[in-house]
């Protein structure tokens, strides 16, 4: 890549427009008029006079006595920009010669021809596109409790959740507390400021406390999200109790399933109730992804059998289909008729689901499971890397790429991201216990399984009975035995006759497949 001389300004105006008609620039008419005035400007030959005093006024119609020095609003609508600028080079420039930038500190922006293949593939264009997503305006929660001594924890508990949004690279998170003196009401902000704002408050009654987060959208002022959480106020270690009710709220808030992560609904063609349907579908699917059952799985199919052909260019759709297949491959009685070629069906959903959108570190992740399934390990590590370096590094995908890795053999990182998985959630659900159980019976540690097998939650998936069956046969429990053995004949039927040979064939440690088959047959001698 090599600049020569500056463009024209006849170039500079046509760069301007094909910019701003951009999907990048969609719906930010008033980051288009910040680009414009200072590119004007630039090309004027002012470009030295451009300053935040000059911008608010003349962009953002602020009055001549606006402090633009003690007011944050210039700065960050220019991070924006840059941001939008580097998601639109690195995305849709591939064939312009024209390259616009606005240099951090400063905000004449500079021009210059660009020669080469892909003008996005800058390191720094590249850098930026991968952090631009969505932004989130955190603010303190309201102090409700009519205790100032509560108002410097109202303002930790946005700080702690501002640090813990901060690891999540596609989301840009903002707080209203290093922004503006006094913390804006919702009423008063735009989707100028942040796609949304977190908001809360806090109510004590004694030690008790309560504490209510709202996760609101500035563009239509619609609540997306809210929840509650409780803790003791009395413990001494507040930072502990203001941690873990944080990480709880992120949690919740970066879930596949959730807006910041998801994006929330996708909006397909032009029929909005199609897309509303086809995003409770994959809703649907992702339950019963981790509590799978013969019943459920037909309907999630049928569901999103229905959803692909009204919404096809929904990605999510396809990612759950091939997770739909994968099962019908791995437990072929789940869909009644299986469909034909299951693992084929479910790796072209997911390849389809990655070309429709390969920038979603889930579509990768999904893709990952089929190419596990397939024993392609080159290609699995692959997808798992581009999973996780899309900033999926949530603990729904940590887990389970974390179980397939111990799998496969590769038990230290396989743990490691597993207990990062359980650190990120402090209320794990019950699927998460699988990997534990797993590297727990393959190390003969059946006191740890007993108790982790507990917890699986499951209770409609046959292959929990089978572990409970499992470890209850190494403890010589006689009733346990006899109960999980009948609710997996139940639910999978002559599997416990046929695990000898279908778990030689899975890709599961050697000491795993050992001390599984025995305690199986233990339990089976019990219950007779």
């Amino acid at each position: 890549m090599t600049a020569t001389t500056s463009p024209s300004k006849p170039e500079v105006r046509m760069q301007l427009d094909k910019v701003c008609r951009s999907t990048v620039f969609n719906e930010a008419n008033r980051l288009c008029d910040f680009l414009r005035y200072i590119a004007n400007e630039a090309t004027a030959g002012r470009g030295k006079q451009v300053n935040a005093s000059s911008i608010a006024i003349d962009v953002f119609k602020k009055g001549a006595d606006f402090d633009a020095n003690s007011q944050s609003l210039v700065r960050v609508q220019a991070g924006q920009l840059r941001l939008r600028l580097a998601k639109y080079y690195s995305d849709l420039a591939k064939d312009d010669e024209v390259l616009i930038e606005v240099p951090k500190g400063r905000y004449a922006p500079v021009f210059s021809y660009v020669r080469g293949a892909l003008v996005g593939q800058t390191k720094a264009a590249k850098k930026a596109s991968d952090v631009f997503r969505l932004s989130v305006l955190v603010l303190p929660p309201n102090n409700l409790s009519g205790n100032a001594d509560f108002d410097l924890t109202c303002l930790g508990f946005s700080e702690e959740i501002v640090t813990a949004l901060t690891k999540f690279p596609e989301l840009r998170t903002l707080s209203a507390s290093s922004i503006w003196e006094e913390s804006p009401s919702v009423e008063s902000l735009s989707s100028e400021d942040a796609d949304y704002a977190l908001r809360g408050s806090l109510r004590a009654q004694g030690h008790h406390l309560r504490l209510v987060f709202h996760l609101i959208s500035l563009k239509d002022r619609t609540q997306i999200w809210s929840s509650e959480y409780e803790a003791d106020g009395s413990i001494q270690d507040m930072f502990s109790v203001q941690s873990s009710i944080a990480r709880a709220v992120v949690f919740a808030l970066t879930c596949p399933t959730e807006p910041l992560i998801s994006g929330g609904p996708s909006v397909i063609g032009d029929d909005p109730d199609q897309s509303t349907q086809a995003y409770h579908a994959v809703l649907d699917a992702y339950e019963y992804h981790h509590h799978p059952s013969r019943e459920r799985h037909g309907i999630v199919k049928e569901k999103l059998l229905v959803a692909l052909k009204k919404t096809p260019s929904y990605p999510e759709v396809r990612s759950m289909l091939a997770m739909i297949y994968l099962n019908e491959h791995r437990y072929g009685y789940l869909s009644g008729p299986v469909s034909p070629d299951p693992l084929a069906r479910a790796l072209l959903e997911a390849q389809e689901a990655v070309n429709l959108s390969p920038r979603s570190g889930l579509c990768w992740h999904y893709l990952a499971q089929v190419y596990f399934d397939l024993r392609d390990s080159g290609k699995y590590h692959a997808a798992i890397e581009t999973s996780l370096s899309l900033s999926m590094r949530h603990p729904y995908v940590l887990v389970e790429q974390g179980h397939h890795l111990w799998m496969m053999g590769e038990e230290g990182r396989g743990r490691q991201l597993i207990a990062e998985a359980f650190e990120a959630n402090p209320r794990p659900p019950g699927w998460y216990y699988f990997g534990l159980v797993h590297d727990s019976i393959s190390l003969g540690r059946f006191d740890l399984a007993l108790e982790q097998v507990s917890k699986l939650n499951t209770p409609d998936f046959f292959w929990a009975n089978f572990l409970e069956a499992v470890v209850h046969g190494h403890y010589h429990h006689t009733e346990a035995s006899r109960t999980a053995l009948k609710t997996l004949e139940h639910q999978h039927a002559d599997f416990a006759n046929q695990a000898e040979t279908i778990i030689a064939q899975a890709v599961f440690p050697e000491t795993f497949k050992a001390n599984a088959i025995a305690g199986l047959n233990k339990a089976k001698q019990l219950a007779t």
